[in-house]
């Protein structure tokens, strides 16, 4: 355990450094060609782009962008220049991007799962078609962690309880209505099992009530888990396969813990880069110019390499697969609507 905890520690050391000296990078690099071997059509760009970030800074959102900032900037030739418009459960940020319309002078980071539950719940004033879509940068996964003197050594562990004691084991989460939510519920169609979901006012919330013993698991993400060190214990993580062992405690992939396949991607980090839907279709080769030019910055083997820094995963998709998996994931979720809801009254 003592190898794993120097692990977290080292990572979020590193990460904080990165992020400093990413937010003090100059960018002077001359404007390249995209790969049909032109730039973005009428000489664009000739100034920032601004980048509309639907958290405050140092959150999620900002950790991404910072991380791919330098490489991207490279690639596009100009700077990029983050604007911080949290609140609203990510309505101000998305009705931001939507607003600055689709010069190609603005994009943003945007939460897809908070934007496809926002929409289902009735939060959100937009649709997903009021966006087009850059491409996804990274997948952080949803995991599943206990403290580390829990009784449950392992996920069929925490399941069998939860069979055996309906709605006696709580398991915290920033809201039941989220990606964490949806896991569980996941877990419970197809085991059976039927936990107690607690909702918390945030995230840090739900980890402090579990360090203090008034849960007895928590849904949170690879990265947001690292804070806790050793006090707790990945019991599973929700992605194909872990690729993050040394700060997750080995832990085996979700559908492998309980012997089931959920068939649905979940992740509280996915990475993915919005513009409003009119960039692509009024400005189609503004759109192709900025969406190729975030393929080559991920592809770019030192921004790879600076990523085994962070608990994050490439996991790349072009603009079409990231539309579909933005489609995939609220179908998911509407197909579960009643579920959250009746979970939720509860």
């Amino acid at each position: 355990m003592r190898n794993v905890v120097m692990g977290r520690r080292t990572l979020v050391s590193v990460l904080a450094a990165g992020v400093a000296a990413l937010a003090l990078a100059a960018c002077g690099a001359e404007k390249p060609e995209d790969e049909s071997g032109a730039a973005g059509g009428d000489d664009f760009p000739t100034k920032p782009i601004d980048v509309i970030i639907g958290s405050e800074p140092g959150g999620t959102l900002d950790l991404q962008f910072r991380s791919i900032q330098k490489y991207w900037e490279k690639e596009l030739g100009v700077s990029l220049v983050p604007k911080y418009r949290d609140g609203g459960a990510g309505n101000i940020g998305r009705t931001a991007l939507i607003k600055a319309g689709g010069d190609g002078y603005a994009i943003g980071a945007i939460g897809l799962e908070q934007l496809v539950f926002a929409i289902e719940t009735g939060i959100a004033e937009h649709t997903l078609d009021d966006f087009s879509y850059l491409g996804r940068q990274v997948f952080q996964p949803v995991t599943i962690v206990v403290r580390s003197d829990s009784k449950y050594r392992t996920m069929k562990d925490l399941v069998a309880d939860a069979k055996a004691r309906p709605g006696k084991v709580r398991v915290g989460m920033s809201n039941i209505a989220s990606d964490k939510g949806l896991t569980m519920l996941l877990i419970e169609q197809a085991t059976g099992a039927e936990f107690n979901l607690v909702p918390f006012e945030s995230g840090g919330a739900a980890r402090t009530a579990l360090l203090a013993g008034d849960i007895e698991a928590v849904g949170t993400n690879v990265f947001t888990a690292l804070e806790l060190g050793d006090e707790i214990r990945t019991l599973a993580v929700h992605s194909p396969e872990n690729r993050f062992p040394d700060i997750t405690d080995k832990a085996p992939p979700l559908a492998e813990a309980i012997g089931k396949d959920l068939g649905v991607e979940v992740s509280g980090g996915s990475g993915i880069w919005f513009a409003p839907a009119s960039l692509k279709t009024e400005h189609p080769e503004r759109f192709e110019f900025i969406a190729s030019a975030l393929k080559r910055a991920i592809e770019n083997p030192e921004y790879r390499k600076s990523l085994k820094q962070r608990a994050d995963e490439v996991a790349y998709l072009t603009p079409e697969e990231t539309e579909k998996l933005a489609r995939e994931f609220t179908a998911a979720v509407q197909e579960r609507k009643a579920l959250f809801e009746e979970r939720q009254g509860n």
